[in-house]
């Protein structure tokens, strides 16, 4: 019943779910739960051991008639979440996260964070079915400075998998946020820009939202991130945001400055370079 706001699950959906969990992840995973008892009717679920892609299977067959894109997304929203419930519980490690910000010669006058995150699965379970987000800490890019022993909140030390144990590690990342000053300097030294453009470039960046200055630090913004990722993965314009297309660039106009190269012939490598990338843009 589609308006129904039980959650009960049948002894009949149960063994749908039995049917589908043991034949695609094996019976350790198969954990049956009626979510509720009684009533009229039971929660919404699939009436079919058979997920999306055995239904697309079976439309090019011709065995059932064809559904919609939304069809198939909302029956695959339905099937996952109803097998995820009929799976055992997925056993994970929660890291309890106290940001502090910091520099080298102090604190900033910023509030300290704290957050619950999970950083491992520790056993799989229902997240093979609907995946749970693991919070990773990037190797290489914190440095531990301090460590302790795992215990209990008493202070008793524990096994390292044991359920309740905790670590608790002390973090410092490696490398700081830049200033404005700090990016111009290190802009002249892998050469890019120029004494006249180097504040140009950093402004622009800050006028079109990529870059955010908080406390004087500079930050990527959501779309910062989702620009680059986006030229990084176009290949056409791959040579054009790579450091060392800039760093060429200013090499040849130091020698056009020079009369050591004609202007014309870098524009027109240039112009043919841009529109190549247009004619294949065009024909995607």
């Amino acid at each position: 019943y589609h308006r129904t706001d039980s959650t009960r699950v049948s002894d009949v959906g149960i063994s749908i779910a039995r049917e589908y969990i043991d034949e695609n992840f094996g019976h350790d995973y198969f954990y049956p739960r009626h979510w509720g008892e009684g009533g009229a009717h039971e929660c919404i679920r699939p009436t079919h051991p058979w997920d999306v892609e055995e239904l697309r299977s079976m439309m090019l067959a011709g065995q059932i008639q064809r559904l919609t894109r939304d069809h198939l997304r909302l029956y695959e929203l339905i099937f996952k979440r109803f097998m995820a419930s009929q799976m055992r519980p997925a056993q994970v490690e929660v890291s309890k996260f106290e940001v502090i910000p910091v520099l080298e010669n102090g604190e900033l006058p910023t509030p300290k964070v704290e957050k619950e995150e999970i950083t491992s699965i520790l056993r799989d379970g229902f997240n093979l079915m609907t995946p749970i987000e693991v919070y990773y800490l990037k190797e290489g890019t914190f440095r531990v400075v301090e460590q302790e022993e795992f215990t209990d909140e008493e202070g008793n030390k524990l096994e390292e998998h044991s359920d309740s144990a905790m670590k608790i590690y002390k973090l410092v990342p490696l490398a700081y946020p830049y200033t404005q000053g700090s990016l111009i300097e290190e802009m002249k030294k892998r050469g890019i820009g120029r004494p006249s453009t180097y504040a140009q470039i950093v402004q622009k960046l800050l006028d079109r939202g990529y870059v955010i200055e908080r406390k004087n630090f500079l930050f990527p913004t959501k779309l910062g991130k989702e620009v680059y990722n986006y030229l990084i993965r176009l290949k056409e314009a791959e040579k054009f945001v790579k450091e060392e297309f800039t760093r060429i660039l200013e090499e040849l106009m130091d020698k056009i400055e020079r009369g050591e190269v004609y202007y014309i012939d870098v524009l027109k490598d240039l112009y043919w370079e841009v529109l190549r990338i247009e004619k294949l843009k065009g024909n995607k």
